[in-house]
């Protein structure tokens, strides 16, 4: 029984990890950042990078420009919102999504559906970015749980 559920864990992990593969071939698709800014947790070369390419993009999109970006991802998948946070909150921490832990993701994630954080708390870019990270230094096990140094 045991060997049993560690395949189906291992095989979890397997798909969540290919699809974490998938968000991120649809956000280069969408933001046309360098490839090793999704895939590589280097917050202090990449961030102001990706933080661009989300806005140049999504400046007008009548919301958040990172809202905007969820949603495309999301249309470029053909799911939900939900489902889209839904798998990827079953996802190994350790794997990078859009340059950051997953882990960092599912925490923020978590934080808005507990009621913790609200929407209109988070009206920039840069204040869901501290939420994140702030939720994650308490959050994620380890090396995930790390603040970036930001000396930018």
């Amino acid at each position: 029984m045991e060997d049993i559920e560690e395949v189906e864990v291992r095989s979890t992990n397997r798909s969540a990890a290919g699809f974490v593969n998938e968000v991120n071939r649809a956000l280069l698709g969408i933001l046309g950042v360098n490839e090793e800014c999704l895939i590589t947790f280097n917050p202090k070369r990449c961030a102001v990078a990706v933080a661009e390419a989300i806005n140049r993009g999504f400046r007008d999109c009548g919301d958040l420009p990172e809202n905007c970006v969820v949603y495309a991802v999301a249309e470029e998948l053909n799911l939900e919102v939900r489902e889209l946070a839904r798998r990827l909150i079953r996802g190994s921490g350790s794997v990078i999504i859009a340059g950051h832990p997953l882990c960092w993701v599912r925490t923020f994630i978590n934080l808005l559906r507990t009621s913790r954080v609200s929407v209109e708390e988070l009206g920039s870019g840069v204040k869901i970015y501290e939420a994140m990270v702030r939720e994650a230094s308490r959050e994620c096990p380890g090396r995930l749980g790390n603040l970036p140094v930001m000396n930018l």
